[in-house]
């Protein structure tokens, strides 16, 4: 192989690479907050996690967030950097997951219905249209 066409080969791929690397590529993420109710009260622990629902042209990651004992949650696709605070824009499957994990206690029952711990079966959806604050009530009941 002659020596120029390594560096063709290694300056091709390190320019593919680089592409990949770019902020510009990142999918645009905005903030969204809410509160978790069940059954008209504020859900005091958990998880909600905002799935972008491929079936209606959306993707980009899964923005999760921690339900606090006030039943508010603030979504982050990454908790590490600012840039990535919030969610993408679009259409969403939503799941909320509320167990309890007390000490010494191993197999403790979920808060809510097992039916809201998966997208697919949760029937809760939203809609992020907002580059500015949205808020996203979240309504859940026992049966």
């Amino acid at each position: 192989m002659q020596p120029r066409f390594c560096y063709l080969a290694i300056a091709a791929i390190t320019l593919v690479g680089s592409l990949g690397c770019g902020r510009s590529e990142l999918p645009l993420r905005v903030k969204v907050t809410g509160i978790v109710t069940l059954d008209g009260k504020p859900l005091p622990l958990g998880r909600v996690q905002f799935v972008p629902d491929r079936s209606k042209g959306n993707a980009g990651p899964i923005a999760v967030g921690i339900i606090d004992e006030t039943g508010r949650y603030q979504l982050s696709t990454d908790r590490r950097n600012d840039n990535h605070d919030g969610a993408v824009l679009g259409f969403h499957r939503v799941c909320v997951e509320a167990i309890p994990q007390p000490k010494g206690v191993t197999d403790f029952p979920s808060l809510i219905p097992a039916k809201y711990n998966n997208p697919s079966t949760s029937g809760l959806t939203a809609e992020i249209r907002s580059v500015e604050v949205n808020e996203i009530p979240l309504k859940l009941k026992s049966k």
